[in-house]
């Protein structure tokens, strides 16, 4: 049986789960970032964290009240996850963006450094046969090919 001296206890418990299912969102928020914003990412992403927050719902909330639910209990949890997410959300999405732009300049520079490496050059240089053939006076590159022998 349910007593209201315990409410506090789960008031606060559903506080609790509310914030873990905020740093839950705020993993998937950059998971979504780090892929992409485009909507297949994002609905994915959605679903994935309907599922994740409504399995760790249910499963801590079997820890605070035996499986009861009542109203203020869902309060509680929309409380703690707006709590979470006005107290830590900056900061993450400051993180997130930090760390995309990081890996986003490493991935242009690592890509731009194969293509040149992979590219297939032109020989600008002249090259030691070009000049010695230009000085001998026979060669591809000369059009004064001497034709007597």
């Amino acid at each position: 049986m349910f007593l209201t001296s315990g409410q506090f206890f789960v008031f606060s418990w559903y506080v609790f789960i509310g914030a873990v299912i905020g740093v839950l969102y705020e993993l998937f928020y950059a998971a979504r970032v780090l892929c992409g914003r485009g909507l297949p990412v994002t609905v994915i992403s959605d679903i994935l964290f309907a599922g994740a927050a409504g399995i760790v719902f249910i499963f801590l909330s079997g820890f605070a009240a035996f499986g009861e639910l009542r109203l203020y209990c869902i309060l509680a949890a929309a409380a703690g996850l707006i709590i979470e997410l006005l107290a830590l959300h900056q900061g993450v999405a400051f993180l997130t963006k930090l760390m995309y732009n990081k890996l986003n300049g490493a991935y242009k520079n690592i890509v731009i450094g194969l293509k040149r490496f992979f590219a297939v050059r032109k020989d600008t240089s002249g090259g030691p046969d070009k000049k010695a053939r230009a000085r001998t006076g026979k060669g591809l590159w000369n059009k004064k090919q001497s034709t007597k022998k």
